[in-house]
């Protein structure tokens, strides 16, 4: 392998991850923001937890 080689696949390694770590975290927010917005709107976070109780009660 050549340098240029090596370099443009770290480059993409690099990449990749940040890639990785900005939809890791645009998925997080989506979450929040729409739980918030179900809560807002209904009382409700909408989970329900395995017996089926709102998971607000449980807590």
């Amino acid at each position: 392998m050549t340098t240029m080689t090596v370099a443009v696949m770290r480059g993409g390694d690099v990449l990749t991850g940040f890639t990785l770590v900005l939809l890791t975290t645009g998925v997080a927010i989506t979450f929040g923001v729409r739980t918030t917005m179900q809560c807002r709107r209904t009382g409700s976070s909408g989970f329900n937890g395995l017996t089926g109780v709102p998971l607000e009660t449980v807590v």
